[in-house]
């Protein structure tokens, strides 16, 4: 019966410390429990579950917040899942982010086709105009309207190039409107 009492007493400290860690923990203590084996996964399947049931579901803000988080963790095996899942998503967000990613750290032993600058440009005008939110977690939106500024503005002087007869902001324009 002493035995029961001690492993239920340990549990309930066990859950305790875990509430206290999830609650006021700096992200070096965070990054400390994650290491450790068994724990540190249970741990990290707990911080990312709200972004990993999103990423399920399409969300592709959800899916590269969850790429930086394993990727900032150190967490190889879960960064290469989350990336092929970005890889999947027809957004242009992810395939920008995919393409940027694979320039920066190289995708195997398959060399990444350049694109051209028209191609980059349509594909980030695209980006402007899907405006996904840029921080999963960001719950003041505070990111999230500075970047939908950012990008109303972008698009704005696109189409005033465009209607004072430059050629490149016509066909990006055009473009647009046909995607």
């Amino acid at each position: 019966m002493k035995v029961l009492a001690l492993l239920v007493f340990f549990a309930v400290e066990i859950v305790f410390a875990g509430h206290l860690l999830h609650e006021q923990a700096d992200g070096d203590t965070v990054r400390a429990v994650v290491d450790i084996p068994v724990v540190g996964d249970w741990y990290f399947n707990f911080l990312t579950l709200d972004m990993g049931r999103a990423a399920a579901t399409g969300d592709v803000s959800a899916m590269l917040t969850l790429h930086k988080e394993t990727l900032k963790h150190g967490r190889a095996e879960d960064a290469t899942r989350a990336i092929e899942q970005i890889r999947l998503s027809s957004s242009p967000t992810a395939r920008l982010y995919v393409y940027e990613f694979d320039v920066q750290h190289g995708h195997g032993k398959t060399k990444v086709v350049p694109m051209s600058e028209r191609e980059l440009l349509l594909l980030h005008a695209q980006v402007m105009q899907e405006n996904v939110r840029p921080d999963f977690r960001d719950l003041t939106s505070a990111l999230f309207l500075q970047q939908s500024q950012r990008n109303s503005i972008a698009l704005s002087e696109i189409m005033l190039k465009a209607r004072n007869g430059d050629a490149d902001a016509q066909w990006l324009i055009g473009e647009l409107h046909t995607r």
